[in-house]
């Protein structure tokens, strides 16, 4: 590999780095840049961190790190300080790396610890952002003001990003929150910036552009009604998971997946429960008390034992109502097995007692088929309700 020249330009004293492999490697504070001409160098480490004093330093100087013509590595450790430019010089104490980088947008007020790392899968992240490292940060943007040809490295909690690469013709800048000890990141970072070279000149693809807010005006392949239309099959798969929920579910997500597919065909004022009837909903006239249950065998006279007891409490809050109330046993029985080679849902006793108690029997496949009919138009919903309402014993549509 081609000999790398380096320049680290810190306010902290890095006197003692490792001059590691072949690489040539100089070290600077800020207000001597001008003793180091930019376009010699292959790669930098720019510490925005601590008392930088540029009260005296042109930023001329920095003219090269603009050229993107010029081949070059940045490494920047970037910190939200505020600060102006004036006669070609940056005055007060501190300033921040959008007077350099105008594509850059202002940095938020914002500052943490804990950070969330996008597209981990991808093998430039861990020789960037090494997981043996603590990382803190006071300087993040937001998402949407991404600039072109970036890509996002990490986010904190709240989506803001807090690293990502940019990237102008040649020229690549990696924007890092600061290590808990720097010196052995920059370290670590020399040791594999050919690695890191070899994976940059890889990544070209990922690097995306921001498309202009007039595009959107000028949708001659009608996009925008393609996009509408994916969005409507997204929301309709959505649906169908919820539906196949029936086929394996039980617990808390069968019974939610039962009381959205009742409120979908026209049931109102439901209500699901961890302490009575896992569901309770109505129509105009009857009041429907559900037990949901998904088993892996047929549905025993022993899973309907709770039956008794939510009826009894309800016909004492029914005293004052003109409501009927209705029990109904909803069971995916078999739950384990493709539902081809499933058996009947319901012993024998359980049938008996359903037709003595007035209990409708509904099994999950019967309700999942029945929503496929609605869907091709060979039922409609206020006949799935009619049957739920008249029929006793197993309820069929």
């Amino acid at each position: 590999m081609k000999k790398k020249h380096i320049l680290l330009v810190s306010e902290v004293d890095y006197t003692n780095l490792k001059n590691l492999s072949y690489n040539e490697i100089d070290l600077t504070i800020w207000e001597n840049i001008h003793f180091h001409n930019f376009e010699d160098y292959d790669v930098f480490f720019l510490n925005f961190e601590g008392n930088v004093d540029l009260k005296n330093v042109n930023i001329n100087y920095l003219n090269p790190l603009l050229n993107w013509d010029l081949e070059q590595l940045i490494f920047i450790f970037p910190s939200k300080i505020e600060s102006v430019s004036k006669k070609n010089r940056i005055e007060f104490t501190n300033f921040n790396v959008n007077l350099i980088w105008s594509e850059l947008p202002s940095p938020l007020e914002t500052k943490g610890q804990n950070i969330i790392l996008r597209n981990t899968q991808d093998k430039i992240l861990p020789l960037i952002l090494d997981n043996s490292f603590s990382y803190t940060w006071n300087w993040s943007i937001k998402r949407e003001d991404l600039p072109d040809n970036a890509y996002i490295l990490a986010e904190n909690k709240i989506g803001n990003i807090i690293s990502l690469l940019m990237k102008r013709k040649k020229k690549n800048l990696i924007f890092i929150p600061h290590p808990d000890n720097l010196k052995e990141y920059i370290e670590m970072c020399i040791q594999n910036i050919d690695e890191i070279t070899e994976e940059l000149t890889k990544f070209s693809k990922h690097f995306i552009l921001k498309k202009p807010n007039w595009l959107g005006d000028y949708d001659i392949f009608q996009k925008a009604s393609k996009l509408k239309q994916i969005n409507q099959l997204k929301k309709e798969v959505k649906q169908l998971e919820r539906f196949e929920i029936l086929l394996y579910g039980y617990g808390k997500p069968l019974e939610k997946s039962i009381a959205e597919i009742f409120s979908f065909l026209g049931f109102k004022e439901i209500k699901r429960s961890s302490t009575s009837a896992d569901l309770i909903c109505e129509i105009q006239s009857f009041k429907f008390i559900a037990e949901i249950t998904g088993i892996t065998h047929q549905a025993y006279e022993n899973d309907v034992s709770q039956m008794f007891k939510w009826i009894a409490e309800e016909k004492v809050k029914e005293t004052k109502s003109k409501k009927k109330v209705k029990q109904l046993f909803i069971c995916n029985a078999f739950r384990d097995i493709i539902p081809t080679t499933r058996e009947s849902y319901f012993h024998e006793r359980v049938i008996e007692l359903s037709k003595v108690h007035h209990w409708g029997l509904l099994s999950t496949l019967e309700l999942y088929h029945a929503l496929l009919k609605i869907r091709k138009k060979e039922l409609k919903k206020e006949d799935i309700i009619a049957a739920i309402e008249n029929q006793e014993g197993i309820i069929e549509f």
